[in-house]
């Protein structure tokens, strides 16, 4: 049942139904005492009175309006009220018909949408068919920058990106075929101002009562904060936080890209494996802080010497790896090596340190068409390792001949981890005699190593033990076969027994337990550390003498004796020596041979053991071959003699089997030549 009335042309109430009273909140006597425009609201009277005026002037039969009505409690009810003219033919005089339809429900219902649609979070579209644009809300304005008026009927590809304006048009029409209910991705839009911004955006389809499309929704989420996140957890997981270079994934995609443009455009490509000689050392004496800073001064020159589209890289720890592209000359890439050279030679200032390094620097040509990203950084490598293994500060190509060298590397690398286990390891000894009288006051021991296919050569593998860290495990059994020959020997030959001499390598210096696992090991064999000496060269010790002068000291208080091998060869100074807990030097081979012909050798020689005999320290010359060799050290006061001259590295029977002969007085192999030697006590080291 509807509201219903009879008022003339005035609006005056005639009748009324029971319905009209109910809704009004008046008896029908009561509103006939009043008009339609009295119970309406003020903002809108003159609204309805323009109706009405149109209405009596013939301008329509009728019309409807939603407008606000009082009721008798005062209350507002928003009311939907159809006015049809009744002309006098057909009620004796001209009236008017109104009915009027409660709507607040709707109208309450229209209001939160539109409350939803101006103050939602997010932005709102509504677009025709064609695209053009209907309506938009607040964020989305605020989003853009433009105002409503600015938007509507206006196209949506005047916010749309270029790129992205017709990536939605296909579902698009698959909405509107209904296949599907919805669609959504992510895109980009152009602010008023030309900037750009990411939004997540869904569109719907609105429908009338019947189903036919009307207008599509457009729901857009402004994701520029998260995109901004994702960017930099995109950076982060590719490129190295210290440095900002790109990461090792980084590099090989890089690598894996160029190798593809390679291939396509016909152009060569450089890769170039940089790796720092002296970072570990400078890391170690200045801390990880002066580490750090000089990782981040290399970056930067680094990068300064590079061509714009090349790369730079931080592969780990004091790697780099440099990927140049289109090349046309070869020869381009090796003054690039030089200049990198160059100017990583330069000191770098920290605090009030100036911390050097140089590079070792490998470098590796290819074709997208026969190169793989692997293949490419591990010929880059071996080349580097070539020049490393030379003393570094320098740039080697690589070429098939370091294939091969690479190949015996690794089978080197791999049998070494099994060499110990598998009892190839054995070693030699090598006596030292006194220089006067011949006889054995020590031996030095050698190690040897027999693999499976052979015997392989200690200038072969010790320097890939030493690169590879295998040297640590070697040297402790290298110990503790030297504290068990000497224990041997003491029991065999009490005080008379000679004294055994192991090697101690630069890795092995830097090991921090090595005080420990020495001292573990004299522990458990029972070996008496004042017969066993320990030698390290002297290019070792002077690669970092505070911390070496620290662990020969500790060294030294287990009762260990300190030798210097090679001297002469690592430019240490006298303060340096005076500093040191040594009591012997050795003197290199080099400065042995030929000393009897050319006198600039015997002067060199002549110093060495003058400043020995001036610090209180014994001299023992090594790669003595010759009788006149012999004569020369002995005029000079060299107390010791090692070389092929009176004997070659023995396996430890035949040693055990002279040193037997000499106790017993019987001098084999060169007994007439010591027989005019004065018999001297070897004194003790």
């Amino acid at each position: 049942m509807v509201a219903l009335a009879y008022t003339d042309l005035e609006g005056r109430f005639v009748e009324a139904n029971q319905k009209l009273c109910e809704l009004l909140g008046y008896t029908v006597d009561e509103l006939r005492t009043l008009t339609t425009s009295r119970l309406t609201h003020p903002d809108e009277r003159d609204q309805q009175e323009l109706l009405n005026r149109e209405l009596l002037s013939g301008t329509h039969n009728s019309f409807s309006s939603e407008t606000r009505y009082f009721r008798k409690d005062g209350a507002l009810l928003w009311i939907r009220r159809t006015v049809t003219l009744l002309d006098s033919s057909s009620h004796g005089e001209s009236s008017l018909v109104q009915v009027f339809e409660y709507v607040a429900e709707r109208r309450e219902l229209e209001e939160r949408f539109r409350a939803t649609f101006d103050h939602a979070s997010v932005g709102i579209m509504h677009s025709s068919l064609d695209r053009q644009i209907l309506a938009v809300n607040r964020k989305f304005c605020e989003m853009v920058g433009y105002t409503a008026e600015e938007l509507q009927l206006g196209s949506v590809r005047r916010v749309h990106h270029p790129d992205d304006s017709d990536a939605d048009q296909n579902f698009e029409k698959r909405l509107v075929a209904g296949e599907i209910d919805s669609f959504a991705f992510e895109k980009r839009y152009i602010r008023k101002d030309g900037s750009i911004f990411w939004a997540n955006r869904t569109v719907s389809l609105a429908r009338d009562e019947v189903g036919r499309p009307k207008y599509f929704i457009r729901v857009i989420e402004d994701i520029s904060a998260r995109k901004e996140a994702e960017k930099k957890l995109i950076h982060l997981a590719h490129h190295d936080a210290l440095t900002n270079l790109p990461n090792r994934t980084l590099i090989r995609e890089h690598l894996a890209a160029a190798l593809g443009r390679s291939a396509r455009h016909d152009r060569r490509l450089a890769v170039l494996f940089v790796d720092l000689d002296g970072f570990k050392l400078a890391n170690d004496t200045h801390g990880h802080e002066a580490g750090d800073t000089l990782l981040k001064v290399v970056a930067h020159r680094l990068l300064t010497q590079m061509r714009q589209g090349d790369m730079v890289g931080r592969l780990a720890g004091d790697e780099f790896v440099l990927i140049c592209e289109d090349l046309d000359d070869p020869g381009t890439i090796s003054q690039l090596a030089q200049r990198i050279n160059d100017t990583l030679r330069e000191a770098v200032a920290f605090r009030d340190a100036q911390l050097v390094v140089t590079a070792s620097i490998g470098i590796a040509l290819g074709h997208g068409s026969t190169h793989s990203v692997d293949g490419l950084l591990v010929s880059a490598d071996m080349a580097m390792y070539e020049i490393k293994s030379k003393g570094g500060d320098g740039w080697q190509f690589f070429c098939e001949d370091l294939q091969a060298q690479a190949q015996q590397r690794i089978a080197i690398t791999n049998g070494l981890r099994l060499a110990i286990e598998r009892n190839e390891l054995y070693p030699r000894f090598q006596p030292i005699v006194a220089a006067q009288s011949g006889q054995i006051v020590g031996a030095e021991l050698l190690l040897r190593w027999r693999s499976p296919e052979g015997e392989v050569s200690p200038a072969v593998f010790i320097p890939i033990a030493e690169m590879t860290r295998s040297i640590l495990p070697i040297g402790r059994w290298v110990f503790r076969e030297g504290c068990r020959a000497q224990v041997a020997w003491r029991r065999r030959w009490g005080d008379q027994a000679p004294y055994v001499s192991v090697n101690v390598s630069a890795r092995q210096l830097s090991e921090e337990t090595l005080v420990a696992d020495f001292a573990a090991i004299l522990k458990a064999t029972g070996a008496d550390p004042d017969s066993m000496h320990l030698e390290v060269t002297e290019t070792a010790l002077m690669a970092d003498v505070a911390a070496g002068t620290r662990v020969l000291t500790d060294l030294s208080r287990l009762g260990l004796h300190i030798a210097i091998d090679d001297f002469g060869t690592g430019y240490s100074s006298l303060a340096q020596l005076t500093r040191l807990p040594v009591g012997v030097l050795k003197i290199d081979p080099t400065f042995v041979a030929g000393i009897e012909e050319h006198p600039e050798g015997r002067t060199v020689v002549r110093a060495i053991i003058g400043l020995g005999q001036s610090l209180g320290l014994r001299l023992v010359a090594e790669g003595v071959e010759t009788a006149p060799q012999l004569l020369e050290l002995q005029a000079c006061g060299c107390d010791f003699i090692q070389g092929y001259y009176f004997h070659r590295p023995l396996e430890e029977l035949s040693f055990i089997s002279v040193v037997d002969s000499e106790l017993a007085g019987r001098t084999p192999g060169r007994a007439t030549r010591r027989s005019s030697f004065c018999t001297v006590v070897p004194p003790a080291l």
